[in-house]
């Protein structure tokens, strides 16, 4: 891996929670040295969270492009092509390796605003959990990419969670509710089921407590017994039936669930994320 980076240097192009969630990652394996990573921000103290870990930080995105060979774009995707336009003299003379965590810009949306179709643009969306090096996130490497840039991209993700292969970009936007929509969806089922405790007289501290150190215990249970290998291995619906003895109160509130249509309204949800995610792809 080291080879990879090897006198590269690495920029930042938005310096906010999730590009600060990448930068820990990074530092924490020492993938590069934070004298070789830079990063441009309009806001001081985002630039202020970056430079307090030795980063080189600037008001001008221009002047990261100026001295990177990888390049982060983590800025809102409604900025993104005042952005772009703003630096593509440099990015046209440099010839970073561009990696876009933007929502909804797709890599040709990318290599347009620049007006070089050969540009080296990998797509990645990871979720809100890469910040506390638990993320989850899909990296697409566009046409003419080369294995290496492809592998420098998922070095810096890999840092702080798993990586995904994805071939088809298109798959993106569905795949994202699954990935990037899933952590809000269990937050709320976390709301719902304190809400439960609050109207059966638990206090509202308790009850959300309980449930967020529960919910949280379950879902580490299930990544660790997921990654088991074969025969020890154990599926979300196998898990599921360890918990529901026959005759019990877990099967009683998941027929209660199930008679409800849970996963229709689950799937349903999913399928509106996937068709916004659409959407904002057109704006």
């Amino acid at each position: 891996m080291a080879e990879l980076w090897q006198n590269k240097t690495l920029g930042f192009l938005g310096a906010g929670n999730m590009a600060y969630g990448i930068l820990s990652g990074v530092l924490k394996v020492n993938l590069i040295p934070s004298s070789r990573i830079y990063a441009a921000d309009i806001v001081e103290v985002c630039r202020q969270n970056f430079s307090k870990h030795g980063t080189h930080t600037f008001d001008s995105g221009t002047e990261v492009v100026k001295v990177s060979d990888v390049i982060i774009i983590a800025v809102k995707p409604q900025q993104a092509a005042d952005l772009l336009s703003s630096m593509k003299e440099t990015i046209v003379q440099r010839k970073p390796l561009l990696i876009s965590i933007m929502a909804g810009k797709t890599t040709d949306w990318i290599k347009e605003q620049v007006g070089v179709p050969d540009l080296h643009v990998v797509r990645v969306m990871p979720n809100l959990a890469l910040t506390i090096g638990e993320g989850v996130s899909l990296v697409h490497a566009s046409k003419g990419c080369t294995v290496e840039d492809y592998d420098r991209a998922s070095s810096i993700f890999g840092t702080a969670g798993i990586v995904e292969k994805i071939e088809n970009e298109d798959e993106i936007d569905n795949l994202t509710a699954i990935t990037g929509c899933s952590p809000g969806y269990l937050f709320y089922f976390i709301e719902s089921l304190t809400e439960a405790g609050v109207r059966a007289g638990i206090s509202h501290d308790l009850s959300e407590r309980l449930a967020v150190h529960a919910i949280a215990g379950a879902g580490n249970m299930a990544k660790q017994l997921y990654e088991k290998p074969a025969g020890e291995k154990k599926t979300p619906s196998e898990l599921r039936e360890m918990v529901c003895s026959r005759g019990g109160s877990t099967v009683k509130g998941i027929d209660y669930m199930k008679e409800h249509k849970m996963t229709d309204i689950v799937a349903e949800g999913a399928r509106a994320s996937m068709d916004r995610n659409r959407e904002l792809a057109k704006l």
